[in-house]
């Protein structure tokens, strides 16, 4: 005897990995050409060139990948408030570096208003979008910005390894032995 417990299915157009961003797509162009595809419907490259704005506020919270929104050409506002996006890793181990967002926006839309926001304050320092390490350890830094004057966020875990922070500063210690 089998039992199913989970069904994994392909998301109905496959330039699109989150179901939930395909099913705001589909009301979009629902909604603006006054149509009635299924969720389970491909829409066409020409179709989904005909979608201008993206309002996705009645999925809050439930889209997490944004992989073939830039296939949207024609986009001019998205308002994808509420969800939570995973930027890249970053580890540092020399003297600084750069968060690489995995937000790819249409042509017409760009991040706009960035601010961050640094889980462990001791670790990292953001200056001029540049991330610089304090000391050794992880951290998480969360990117908020404005797209077409709708929020975004993307959260990244950082890591610094630099054995620049493992030595003292003190010329004069050789050795260190502590006990009990």
């Amino acid at each position: 005897m089998f039992f199913v417990s989970t069904v994994n299915a392909a998301p109905a157009n496959d330039l699109f990995l989150d179901d939930n961003l395909y099913k705001c797509i589909i009301d979009a162009y629902n909604v603006n050409l006054a149509e009635k595809k299924d969720y389970n419907y491909s829409l066409l490259p020409e179709e989904l060139n005909t979608i201008t704005s993206l309002d996705c506020f009645n999925y809050k919270g439930k889209i997490q990948d944004l992989t073939g929104l830039d296939k949207l050409n024609n986009l001019t506002s998205v308002n994808l408030s509420g969800n939570l996006f995973l930027g890249g890793s970053l580890n540092i181990t020399g003297t600084s570096g750069n968060l690489r967002s995995n937000i790819i926006l249409p042509s017409k839309l760009s991040l706009t208003d960035k601010t961050y926001s640094i889980e462990n304050k001791g670790i990292v320092k953001i200056e001029n979008n540049v991330v610089y390490p304090l000391s050794n350890g992880s951290t998480y830094i969360t990117m908020t910005a404005k797209v077409g004057g709708n929020e975004i966020t993307e959260k990244y875990l950082v890591s610094v390894s630099n054995p620049a922070f493992n030595k003292s500063n003190n010329s004069k210690l050789a050795s260190l032995y502590l006990s009990e």
